[in-house]
């Protein structure tokens, strides 16, 4: 079980083909003086990968290429190999850079065309906005936190004119905090997408989204951290920017804005692009579907009880099913049920070990009913309800 060094030349520079189809141009020349003993279906290889000291003579000038290559030649080979497809690519990625010019701010301004600011309506009937790009003709992305548990998704465009057609999720990633939809808009030009694997911190970038439903806002800043799984930026973004383009100076999406540090005004988060491009994008899920499949029913809390405080209201309590929070209503006729609202205004109850909700207000010979549901990432679970209590007279 042997290998020739010619057999190994032809094995790497088929692999660097494949790995690269454009390789960098080289000079075909073999200058060994054993060059005629080197097979037909051997030159090319042997040419490439000595012409770029990947594979070097073995002294005298000669290749020997009928000689066998033994394991640890293989191994650093294989080594060498790798580490000069690296550096390959990024000469040929610094030499497209080259290629491309750099855009004014004015004209990374203009590409918010290619951006829409996303109104969600939630299954528990909250509102929240967000943002996209589209990245191919018809097909836009967010991210998975943008559409999470939504009951409606309606796009606006930077001219003002808004979508609330069908709108299909193509693909997801709740680790990634990314999504990929589907639309009938075939008109919109989508942004050019880049690669974050050759991004350097300091470098200039800029942010289009929609902070707080100010539609297609654009920021700048710089990279200011890189990671594997998120790109740290100092560029100002804010609620509703979740889903927008992080864009470098060539304006290629470089990545998908997704979080801010709420306790710094300098401290923003985008995923990598790559990892929008290795998405799944096959999937063909309404919104009814992707609802269906991605929410989780949270449990219905248990034990619910009223209990007459001995003055004048009602004691509250149930069991802890570990939610988020709960909301409750109350009932004096066991038919209508209205909202119980803390000071605040708001339908929003902690579970807690004595009791989770003092209600007063009564008359005697009232009878009351309570319902109480708990909440976890926005899903209700069902209600469960509390037996009727008397007001005592």
């Amino acid at each position: 079980n042997t290998i020739t060094r010619e057999e190994i030349a032809v094995m790497f520079f088929r692999t660097l083909k494949s790995l690269n189809p454009k390789l960098e141009p080289f000079k075909f020349n073999l200058e060994f003086n054993d060059r005629v003993e080197i097979s037909i279906w051997a030159k090319e290889a042997v040419s490439y990968m000595s012409d770029k000291e990947i594979i070097n003579g073995i002294g005298n000038n000669n290749f020997g290429p009928k000689g066998t290559a033994s394991r640890e030649q293989a191994m650093a080979l294989t080594v060498r190999i790798f580490s000069f497809y690296n550096k390959d690519l990024k000469s040929t990625e610094e030499k497209v850079a080259i290629k491309k010019e750099k855009l004014t701010s004015v004209a990374i301004g203009k590409l918010s065309d290619s951006l829409v600011l996303i109104y969600v309506e939630k299954m528990n009937g909250e509102s929240v906005t967000g943002s996209g790009f589209f990245y191919e003709k018809g097909k836009l992305a967010t991210n998975y936190h943008v559409i999470e548990n939504a009951m409606e998704i309606v796009l606006e465009y930077e001219d003002g004119t808004f979508y609330s057609d069908k709108v299909i999720i193509t693909g997801y990633s709740q680790e990634h905090d990314l999504a990929t939809l589907a639309i009938e808009d075939t008109n919109t030009k989508p942004l050019s997408l880049g690669d974050s694997d050759f991004i350097e911190k300091g470098e200039n970038i800029y942010v289009i989204g929609s902070p707080r439903g100010l539609k297609n806002s654009l920021t700048n800043g710089l990279i200011s951290g890189i990671r594997s799984t998120d790109i740290q930026i100092n560029a100002g973004i804010n609620p509703g920017n979740s889903g927008g383009a992080l864009l470098n100076e060539y304006g290629d999406v470089i990545g998908v804005i997704y979080a801010k540090y709420e306790e710094s005004e300098n401290l923003g988060f985008a995923i990598p692009v790559n990892l929008l491009k290795s998405l799944d994008k096959n999937l063909k899920l309404s919104i009814k579907d992707f609802l269906a499949e991605t929410s989780v029913t949270p449990q219905a809390p248990t034990n619910v009880k009223a209990v007459y405080n001995g003055g004048d209201g009602f004691y509250i309590s149930w069991d802890n099913v570990g939610a988020d929070y709960y909301v409750a209503y109350v009932s004096t006729n066991g038919d209508e049920y209205y909202e119980l609202l803390d000071s605040n205004g708001n339908n929003i109850w902690h579970w807690d070990y004595d009791y989770c909700i003092y209600n007063y207000g009564y008359n005697p010979g009232d009878i009351v009913e309570y319902a109480v549901a708990a909440v976890i990432d926005g899903n209700y679970s069902e209600y469960s309800y509390s037996k009727p209590a008397l007001f005592p007279r």
